[in-house]
């Protein structure tokens, strides 16, 4: 499977690494050490196969004059029985926009099935941890409210990463090519 997801800023990326190594200093979740490479991120779509190459010229076409997205950090939240949490930006129009128009230009590699990362079900979030029981998930939501702030960041990077798995589970996820979004005027 691949995946393109968008990175923060240097400021934002840190403060995701600091929480995920307290969440695991504390034994709440140890999600940042389970997949080898992973980074900070929202994801924006993911691709069940993709022909590398042609994709990756898709993708320097499409990107080579986009800005750097504004986005503002301002939730803490869970998905239904999922055991995850997440930090979540404010839907802004901009974001949203900027979502559904790599869906159209990318629409010649779309997903085989359903998706919840098309337009109309995304739900835009950084993965905080993951697979909790209840009781580690309630105490994550008590250590995330009073640790993360509201955030004001910014969207730098889109990167295409290959998820590597080793007896079906999922245990690396590397980079294979970044853009970087321009620096806004």
């Amino acid at each position: 499977m691949y995946a393109i997801i968008a990175l923060f800023e240097e400021e934002t990326h840190q403060q995701v690494i600091r929480i995920w190594n307290e969440l695991a200093d504390l034994r709440i979740s140890h999600y940042a050490q389970e997949i080898e490479n992973r980074q900070p991120h929202i994801t924006l779509a993911s691709y069940d196969k993709l022909e590398e190459i042609s994709f990756i010229e898709r993708m320097d076409m499409c990107y080579q004059a986009t800005q750097r997205i504004p986005i503002t950090l301002c939730t803490i939240g869970t998905f239904i029985s999922s055991g995850a949490l997440f930090w979540a930006p404010a839907p802004t129009k901009e974001l949203l926009d900027f979502h559904e128009r790599h869906h159209d230009l990318l629409s010649g590699f779309a997903a085989e099935g359903p998706s919840l990362y098309e337009p109309g079900c995304w739900v835009p979030h950084c993965t905080i941890a993951n697979r909790l029981t209840a009781d580690k998930l309630a105490e994550a939501v008590l250590y995330c409210t009073n640790k993360l702030p509201v955030q004001n960041a910014f969207l730098t990077k889109l990167a295409l990463i290959r998820t590597e798995k080793a007896n079906g589970k999922i245990v690396a996820a590397p980079i294979i090519q970044e853009w970087s979004l321009k620096e806004r005027a």
